[in-house]
């Protein structure tokens, strides 16, 4: 999992400049890993009726990282127009 999350980050380099795959990439896994997080939490809300904190932080990370590349996905669809 490490090494997918990396590769929007090596797609970042100068020679991959105005590629738009790497952000395609970050938006897919950041939104699998967004879907993941809102059945972890369904389940800590409606079946174990319990609430981690440190996967409350994880939760609010992803939403963010995910939020993210949406704004940058809307600037980047934005400048090819």
């Amino acid at each position: 999992m490490p090494l997918s999350w990396s590769w929007p980050c090596w797609g970042l380099s100068s020679k991959h400049a105005g590629a738009g795959w790497p952000l395609k990439w970050l938006m897919l896994m950041a939104g699998g890993a967004m879907l993941f997080t809102l059945y972890l939490k369904y389940l800590e809300f409606f079946v174990i009726h319990a609430i981690c904190r440190r996967c409350v932080g994880s939760a609010v990370i992803i939403v963010t990282l995910f939020g993210l590349s949406v704004v940058e996905w809307r600037r980047a669809r934005a400048e090819e127009t």
